[in-house]
């Protein structure tokens, strides 16, 4: 679309997001020559992987895990722990599976990106594996439990975060600080987790400032 109307890539297509929220479509074929590829291609089929029928008779991808690469779908893989499977869905307006229909003929790898990124959650770019830490929250927590806890049980109910858990999921795992800020309107917070805390020993002390830097066109 933006090919052949010679559209600034900055400018955002309104049809186009609409189009990608959309979970149903009338048009059941329009995904039929998504980025068709051979039957030998290296991309993995997404359809395959979350457990769907693929759109497209032959699938142009290949049905094999996304985890480690085996014959099974990843919803079904044993080699991954549970904790670690992605969810159904996660909390976005973006249908991975219509914007992926919306997104043919486009760059493969960065159509792949954003794909895998609105179906199984975007990666935070970490370089290296981090060791067990586990740390106690901000002050401003504990000065306004009520606020905090109003919050997160309004996060988990939605879907954003999970319930707590008592043990610890994996052996490298970090549990950051939450936060409370105040907003400019008097009595009004934000919460914060801070991924930051503590210096040179946080999480995003593993993510190389190549991985974190954002470039407006």
């Amino acid at each position: 679309m933006r090919q052949s109307s010679h559209l600034p890539w900055q400018r955002i297509l309104s049809e186009l997001l609409v189009s990608a929220c959309n979970i149903h479509r009338n048009n059941q074929t329009f995904c039929s020559n998504f980025l068709s590829k051979n039957l030998t291609s290296p991309h993995k089929c997404f359809n395959f992987n979350n457990g769907t029928k693929c759109r497209a008779y032959p699938c142009p991808f290949s049905h094999i895990c996304q985890s480690c690469q085996e014959s099974h779908p990843r919803i079904k893989c044993t080699r991954v722990q549970n904790f670690q499977n992605p969810p159904n869905s996660i909390p976005t307006p973006i249908n991975p599976k219509v914007l992926a229909c919306e997104i043919q003929g486009y760059n493969h790898s960065l159509a792949s990106y954003l794909v895998d990124g609105f179906t199984f959650g975007f990666k935070l770019g970490c370089i290296g594996e981090p060791s067990l830490s586990i740390h106690r929250n901000h002050n401003s927590v504990f000065n306004h439990k009520a606020v905090v806890q109003a919050k997160l049980r309004k996060e988990m109910n939605l879907g954003r975060i999970s319930n707590p858990s008592s043990i610890i999921p994996f052996q490298n795992f970090v549990c950051s600080p939450l936060g409370l800020v105040p907003k400019k309107t008097p009595g009004e917070f934000r919460i914060i987790h801070d991924l930051s805390f503590p210096k040179d020993c946080s999480v995003t002390s593993f993510i190389p400032e190549i991985n974190s830097t954002i470039q407006y066109m």
